[in-house]
């Protein structure tokens, strides 16, 4: 433990090298050899998307990580200042975690402290007219809170308090927040990305202190500045020597800074043998402390948990998952994929039917060609064995309205103002075998949401089944192939749509993709006051949150964008042209990638 470590959590879409069966050759990610070596290198590697870093791809540079551990000090500290041993947060609601949140909502989390008053005497005045040792009521601390984006809370006034549990306590006393108008909790605002904190210690009463001005009251004369790696008499540290090196920070991400990042827990084990729940600490505990904040050098076994989003759905009652389209004509992530089909619109309605795609290789330099004349085959080497293209080209068009048509038309057969149709209108036919009627454009994900519930996602096996056929029907995928609302996404790699103007990315992958809802937002609302998608009945309930078109709860409505949502999907389609396979068998849960089903001899 130093005295500021940062975790860093970094994603790629390559495999690791030496990972799965065959062992993946190159080009493969490396992922050995980079202790002691500068974190930017690793990040700048291709196909590699650090947290919290600014920049992408080999212009990566990383800030301090999403999470902070603070490294403190033990020596003692006779009658000099007095010292900052542990420093950290904890949560004060269920949906606001202490360290690390990814949230368009504010919360607000606790700061608590240990300060250590060393061999400081107090002289107290009658009735007591003694000295003995300092009293934690005759320490005053308060913090300012700095953000990563520009903004601040608190500048060591008043208001900005951190009271002691005992006024009377002496030795090690403990401060934290209150969570009152003298005592506020630190406010971690939305999107701010690094929240941190420095404080300001005042005492007083003081018979025996290295600075003689600390008389009866607290004053600036005898004052000291706190940030995780210096310790200043008077001088208060600058914005940006607190978000260097704070006294503790909180992280708030947002649904394009820290992208799949979602929920990240870090917990230590002091013997380094995690083997039962009582090892995996979670927050401050009394016996083994808080885990952002350990004694400098200390060898500590962390363990960091993260949940991510993006992963393929397994039941119904999932939340969905929001894809950000962007606003105005530049930095959406929306592509170019048939030259034959005049609009972005059209795009949406048909699919891309030409050319032919297929994920990229990444063993060529470069890894795709150039804008002009994308289309044009035949190429030039390394390009001459297109089609397939291993590559897609931006649209670059201000095509909000455009996106909502397109889906409008798409799954509702109407461009403007459509309505989601009933379950007794005509719809297509039943599949063989069945006599359940089957509409187009309705929304299947959610057997909540349709009362013929024998073509939605798989649930979750909670409801009763007193056959087995009753049972597997509960746990069953049976969305249709033709239900318009599963659609084929391209995967490209993460330093994608982040510049202006027209580009072309490599190809990753491949996606299936329900759509449960799309809309347009901001400032602060929905456009028109509600999402453009008009199927939104079902039961709305703390059991069946998402029944219905009901958007993620990480969507930002501030934000003027587009927005649409749903769940990844493994679909399995047959393919009539082709005349043998690849010799791989087909698993639906080891990766997005769609199985195409052929048969062979």
């Amino acid at each position: 433990v130093a005295a500021k470590t940062g975790v860093v959590v970094a994603t790629s879409f390559r495999p690791r090298c030496g990972a799965g069966t065959p062992p993946a050759e190159p080009p493969c990610l490396e992922d050995s050899g980079w202790t002691t070596q500068p974190v930017d290198s690793f990040c700048q590697e291709p196909a590699v998307q650090c947290y919290d870093a600014d920049g992408s791809g080999a212009t990566q540079t990383v800030r301090s990580g999403v999470h902070f551990i603070r490294g403190y000090g033990s020596t003692d500290t006779g009658t000099g200042p007095p010292q900052l041993r542990s420093a950290y947060l904890d949560s004060q609601s269920l949906s606001c975690g202490a360290y690390f949140n990814s949230s368009p909502n504010p919360c607000t989390v606790r700061m608590n402290v240990a300060v250590d008053l060393g061999a400081l005497q107090g002289k107290y005045p009658p009735p007591d007219g003694n000295t003995g040792p300092l009293k934690a009521g005759d320490v005053q601390v308060r913090y300012r809170l700095v953000r990563a984006d520009g903004t601040s809370s608190c500048d060591y006034t008043a208001q900005c308090d951190l009271l002691p549990g005992n006024a009377d306590a002496t030795g090690v006393v403990t401060f934290s927040t209150q969570g009152d108008l003298a005592s506020p909790h630190l406010p971690i605002t939305a999107s701010s990305r690094g929240n941190a904190v420095a404080l300001e210690i005042k005492i007083r009463n003081s018979s025996n202190a290295s600075d003689p001005d600390c008389g009866g009251d607290f004053s600036d004369l005898c004052r000291w500045f706190y940030t995780a790696s210096t310790i200043s008499e008077s001088v208060p540290p600058t914005d940006l020597e607190i978000l260097a090196a704070p006294i503790q920070r909180s992280f708030m991400g947002d649904i394009d800074r820290t992208g799949p990042l979602k929920w990240l827990r870090l917990t230590w084990d002091q013997d380094c043998k995690p083997l039962t729940f009582a090892d995996r600490v979670l927050g401050w505990d009394p016996i083994a402390g808080d885990a952002a904040s350990q004694p400098v050098n200390a060898e500590r076994c962390y363990i960091v948990d993260m949940g991510l989003s993006g992963g393929l759905a397994r039941d119904q009652d999932e939340p969905p998952i929001a894809l950000n389209l962007g606003t105005g004509a530049s930095q959406r992530a929306l592509i170019d994929c048939d030259p034959n089909i005049p609009n972005i619109k059209d795009e949406v309605v048909k699919g891309c039917q030409a050319p032919s795609y297929s994920a990229n290789k990444f063993d060529t330099t470069p890894l795709c060609p150039g804008t002009a004349g994308f289309f044009v085959t035949p190429k030039a080497a390394p390009f001459d064995k297109w089609p397939p293209f291993r590559c897609v080209l931006t649209q670059t068009t201000e095509a909000a309205n455009q996106i909502v048509q397109g889906f409008n038309e798409r799954i509702f057969g109407k461009s403007n103002n459509p309505k989601c149709p009933t379950e007794d209108m005509t719809g297509y036919p039943p599949p063989a075998g069945s006599s359940a009627p089957w509409t187009k454009g309705r929304n299947y994900w959610h057997r909540e949401n349709n009362m013929i519930d024998d073509y939605t996602y798989a649930w979750d096996g909670d409801t009763p089944g007193t056959t087995l056929v009753e049972k597997a029907d509960d746990w069953g995928n049976e969305l249709r192939d033709e239900d318009p609302r599963l659609v084929t996404l391209f995967f490209t790699t993460y330093d994608s749509f982040t510049g202006p103007g027209n580009d072309v990315y490599p190809i990753v992958g491949f996606g299936n993709f329900y759509v449960t809802g799309y809309g347009r937002t901001g400032p602060g609302g929905w456009q028109g006051g509600a999402p453009d998608d008009p199927c939104d009945d079902g039961v709305d309930s703390l059991e069946y949150e998402y029944t219905g078109n009901e958007p993620p709860p990480d969507l930002d409505y501030a934000k003027h964008t587009t927005w649409v949502w749903g769940h990844f999907v493994k679909d399995v389609v047959p393919n009539p042209f082709s005349t043998g396979g690849s010799g791989v068998l087909c698993n639906p849960e080891a990766s997005f990638q769609p199985c195409v089903a052929v048969l062979v001899e």
